[in-house]
């Protein structure tokens, strides 16, 4: 009987510390899961904040790469200052592409209140040359105005004269200051 005594107090012993075991674990241990779990929610939703921002500098940063882009080449449309050699060699490029050639080229003094210089030029070849060197003019990088085109002929040969303003931007403002 002693031996069902202490089988029966080991048991109960046994008990006692499981269910210890257990009150010690609802009173320290829930808490603390708890508390981690509440954690772990505030640092998913935190990373999900973070990822979206990541998202949202990524498409910022896109952006601005493609702005940075059109700005270059409206820097380029669009110089500075009137740049009139700049321009002649321009006009000189377009007319060797187009087997043509400028036998003349007068250029106003730039006009500051709308930021433009005036050129008129004549261009001599064939038909066709004369039709792409329009068209190259059109495309070309520089941002122009034809103000005025005529076409006179001399036997094979055609003559197109051209009045055109070029653009520029002229000096940043300075606010004032």
């Amino acid at each position: 009987m002693n031996e069902n005594n202490n089988d029966n107090y080991l048991i109960v012993t046994a008990f006692i510390v499981v269910i210890a075991a257990f009150i010690f674990s609802w009173k320290f241990a829930v808490p603390k899961y708890k508390e981690h779990k509440v954690q772990l929610e505030t640092a998913n939703a935190e990373l999900e904040s973070a990822s979206k921002k990541l998202e949202a500098l990524k498409n910022a940063k896109s952006t601005l790469s493609t702005l940075g882009d059109i700005t270059d080449k409206m820097l380029v449309a669009v110089p500075k200052d009137p740049d009139i050699p700049d321009l002649i060699s321009e006009l000189e490029a377009i007319t060797v592409r187009n087997r043509s050639y400028i036998p003349s080229v007068e250029v106003s003094p730039a006009d500051e209140s709308n930021k433009s210089v005036e050129v008129a030029f004549s261009v001599t070849g064939g038909f066709a040359d004369l039709h792409n060197f329009i068209s190259s003019l059109e495309d070309d990088v520089r941002f122009i105005n034809i103000k005025s085109l005529t076409i006179s002929s001399s036997g094979s040969a055609m003559t197109l004269s051209v009045s055109l303003n070029a653009y520029y931007r002229g000096p940043a403002s300075t606010g004032g200051v």
